[in-house]
């Protein structure tokens, strides 16, 4: 399991976290976590140019057998400035990958300069992959169906029926089905949940699980997973900020609930399919068709 997760590093060079009250870690302390996560099993470290010194830091750490994963600088420093400190990035640490930190600088107007630069660096192979990082609620399928990046940083953790606490990392490794749907045990929900259930041995072969996620409570997902006997995950998104991340969430005001929207996740975690306003009782069939002709690619 600790394959798949990274290590943050923003405190290697900023004081940063309201729980910490020690300030920036030293260099010491720095080498030490380093050497406790290598040991632990942990294999991606995520810095950025944002994160104060934590990029110098590491630079003159041992950083064998990490993967890097860093951050551009924000655009309103200039494209020439982002793309000389992500060669920098790239010089000192090897970096694997770049993601853009503030997927708002895609959707400003020099966005489309700043994409095609990456894309630049990648044929060059400075950086092996490049990709985008959502923290906020933008539309990532939008922006992975505009710009086509090999990663999407989409972070989630929530409580699934049984109240055990889900993250996305675990399912690294793995094709993911992820299904928003409106509520439980509503028609075209109980379809569309039934239709995954049945077609879950198929899936399964091919590599895949499946997630399904909606505004409703473990309590009711429990419910819902008994009197249909759902073998999968059923997510509760109670405050709609994970529906509301993947451009997934009809907020009404007093009340909200998850649009009807599939998204097909890669072994890595990329979103490489996107299936909008889905009808319950083709959404099953579709996944499974194109699953198929991606895993035998």
């Amino acid at each position: 399991m600790l394959e798949k997760l990274g290590l943050g590093t923003v405190q290697f060079g900023q004081s940063y976290g309201i729980s910490n009250t020690h300030g920036q870690v030293s260099p010491r302390e720095a080498a030490a976590i380093l050497a406790g996560a290598s040991k632990a099993g942990i294999r991606l470290l995520d810095t950025a140019a944002n994160y104060g010194e934590a990029e110098a830091v590491l630079a003159r750490l041992d950083i064998f057998p990490f993967r890097i994963v860093s951050k551009t600088m924000g655009l309103k420093h200039g494209l020439d400035a982002v793309i000389a400190r992500a060669r920098q990035s790239a010089g000192a640490l090897k970096a694997d990958t770049l993601l853009v930190h503030a997927a708002a600088d895609l959707l400003g107007p020099d966005g489309e300069a700043l994409w095609s630069a990456l894309q630049r660096l990648r044929d060059e192979r400075v950086f092996r992959k490049i990709g985008i990082s959502v923290y906020a609620a933008e539309d990532p399928a939008a922006l992975a169906a505009r710009f086509r990046p090999d990663v999407v940083q989409l972070p989630f953790s929530l409580l699934d029926q049984n109240g055990k606490s889900r993250a996305l990392d675990e399912f690294r490794g793995k094709w993911l089905v992820l299904y928003f749907y409106p509520r439980d045990d509503t028609p075209g929900c109980t379809e569309q949940a039934a239709r995954f259930r049945d077609a879950m041995r198929e899936l399964e072969a091919l590599g895949a699980a499946v997630c399904g996620v909606s505004v409703d409570d473990s309590e009711s997902h429990a419910a819902f997973a008994r009197k249909y006997m759902l073998p999968f995950a059923l997510l509760a998104d109670r405050k709609g900020e994970v529906a509301a991340r993947y451009g997934s969430l009809l907020n009404l005001g007093v009340v909200k609930f998850a649009r009807r929207n599939t998204f097909l996740l890669d072994p890595q975690g990329k979103v490489v399919k996107v299936y909008l306003g889905v009808n319950p009782s083709r959404n099953t069939r579709e996944v499974t068709v194109d699953l198929k002709q991606l895993a035998a690619a």
